[in-house]
């Protein structure tokens, strides 16, 4: 009788184990798959917030911004041009004194020091460029980048169950929900005409088994816009 029992009891215990084994597997199952669908879901709306912008980019170049920038970018683009110049031939100046002494290597930095700017208004006014060059571009895409994510929360919030996009993105485990889509790699019309959208975040899986840590994911979509010549 004894032994009958602590035989019921030892299956019991085995019985439960297997159990609570098979259920954490298939939650974890479930949570990759909620995981599928969160990169799904934001690629989709980052393929779409593309091609929506593409349509726009007529606008954007006969409204004559594209012009300005452009102009903007030409004229500051020799100064921009010479302070990299410069700072290569610092840096290739440091490289020779650092790799050890050898023949001709006075002659290399010879070379290299006759290339770099002396004046210090030219080199105030190269800097002042490459300054200007860079955030001429950060402004453009910073306001491109808040755009693509209003358009981006329409079309998650389109599939969100009359939820809005921020909880629907919070609901599946996106760090910082829709604030937390980084749009920092992204360029807009950098040449012109092409769209280029990275939507880089943070998903935490909470899964019931600890397999993975902090997913950090990745969508992109790029895409030319529509010119005057390709409408007409």
């Amino acid at each position: 009788m004894n032994r009958q029992k602590r035989n019921q009891g030892m299956l019991t215990v085995e019985a439960t184990i297997a159990y609570t084994i098979f259920m954490m597997v298939i939650l974890t199952i479930l949570f990759i798959m909620r995981i599928v669908y969160a990169y799904a879901l934001v690629q989709h709306a980052v393929s779409q917030t593309a091609k929506e912008l593409s349509m726009y980019t007529y606008l954007y170049q006969v409204s004559g911004t594209n012009s300005l920038v452009g102009q903007l970018q030409e004229g500051v683009k020799p100064g921009e041009d010479k302070f990299n110049a410069d700072a290569q031939s610092v840096v290739n100046i440091y490289n020779t004194l650092t790799d050890g002494w050898d023949d001709g290597d006075m002659e290399t930095i010879e070379g290299e020091w006759d290339n770099i700017t002396k004046d210090p208004k030219q080199i105030l006014k190269n800097v002042g460029s490459a300054i200007v060059s860079n955030a001429s571009k950060d402004v453009v895409n910073a306001s491109f980048s808040e755009i693509a994510r209003l358009m981006m929360a329409g079309y998650i919030a389109a599939d969100s169950d009359g939820a809005g996009a921020d909880k629907k993105l919070t609901d599946l485990q996106v760090i910082g929900g829709l604030k937390g889509l980084n749009f920092s790699s992204s360029s807009f019309f950098e040449d012109g005409k092409t769209i280029d959208i990275v939507v880089c975040y943070t998903l935490d899986p909470i899964l019931p088994i600890d397999l993975m840590p902090k997913m950090n994911l990745m969508n992109r979509a790029t895409i030319q816009g529509m010119s005057g010549s390709s409408i007409f």
